[in-house]
């Protein structure tokens, strides 16, 4: 690898237990299918043709290697998948600790009160505001939004 990436490799401060790095290996192997060690661009079209039920466009691989191919060889080596990875985990961890802060009862939803309490905190909110989110947000329309929700609006 290439001096560039070294410091980036070992950047994320995530900490995997042997389970979860079983798993990343176990993901790697399936994606690097002539088992040479590194992720071509064609295993990934492979596989995520599979996965997404049709062919991803050369400008979806070309996003994918640009993002995860730090040393820019072609080429998705195991240090640069499992990077991938826990950005994405730590990604995912700081929409859950957003989320918990927004949901005060901890039942897994944030409901308008908590949504005005919140939002109340940064600014004045107004009750049309609120109402106006909780529209846009709520998909199944049970006035509440729970997480899966929230990243659909959030992200």
């Amino acid at each position: 690898m290439g001096q560039c990436c070294q410091g980036v490799i070992s950047g994320p401060s995530i900490q995997l237990d042997a389970q979860e790095e079983d798993a990343i290996k176990d993901a790697f192997q399936a994606y690097d299918t002539n088992k040479n060690n590194v992720i071509e661009a064609k295993e990934l079209r492979g596989v995520l043709t599979k996965f997404l039920g049709r062919e991803p466009t050369q400008l979806q691989l070309s996003r994918i290697f640009k993002k995860v191919d730090l040393n820019q060889d072609g080429l998705i080596d195991f240090s640069e998948f499992r990077l991938m990875i826990i950005q994405r985990k730590e990604t995912k961890n700081k929409y859950v600790e957003m989320f918990q802060q927004y949901d005060i009862d901890h039942n897994g939803y944030i409901e308008r009160n908590e949504l005005k309490t919140v939002l109340g905190q940064v600014g004045e909110v107004t009750d049309e505001d609120v109402d106006e989110i909780i529209a846009l947000a709520d998909k199944d329309k049970d006035g509440r939004i729970d997480f899966l929700e929230f990243l659909d609006f959030w992200c």
